[in-house]
């Protein structure tokens, strides 16, 4: 993943990656693509991007909610997670549900994940993604910012 242009934070002291107040989850925003193993041949450019929620850290392990910000059409709860890191710098490592890498990286402030990247190491390929093939995107604000869950439901009445 590095190699193909991710930001990967090693490290085993990585920060407690879950905002200050309960209740919030990190949104990413919109996504959009940096590099990709398959050059200008990628079909995917820009995405709507992501919620997060990351909960029960203890030492290196966690677990992961997420959703896709459309509709939350794509997403998963509970999933097992590694953290790596050192002070504020962290990357956390999963699976998704099509069985894919994901790695997230950024710098935690406290309500943010400043310059906040997801990368995905394709391990089922796709008619659009061949096995191997590597995509980091980053938040196109920069960051991801933390918002009430029940903001959402309140906003799509």
């Amino acid at each position: 993943m590095a190699d193909g242009g991710a930001t990967i934070y090693g490290g085993t002291n990585p920060p407690k990656v879950q905002p200050l107040l309960p209740g919030l989850l990190f949104t990413t925003g919109e996504l959009e693509l940096i590099h990709t193993s398959l050059g200008d041949k990628d079909p995917l450019k820009n995405f709507d991007g992501f919620l997060y929620k990351f909960y029960e850290q203890n030492g290196a392990k966690l677990r992961v909610n997420y959703s896709n910000l459309s509709g939350g059409t794509y997403a998963t709860r509970g999933v097992n997670a590694a953290i790596s890191g050192d002070g504020d710098k962290f990357t956390i490592f999963f699976v998704d549900k099509r069985g894919d890498l994901v790695a997230l990286s950024g710098e935690f402030t406290g309500d943010a994940i400043k310059n906040f990247q997801l990368v995905s190491l394709v391990k089922v390929a796709d008619k659009n993604s061949p096995i191997g093939t590597v995509r980091v995107f980053k938040s196109k604000r920069g960051y991801a910012e933390t918002i009430r869950e029940s903001d959402l439901y309140n906003n799509s009445k």
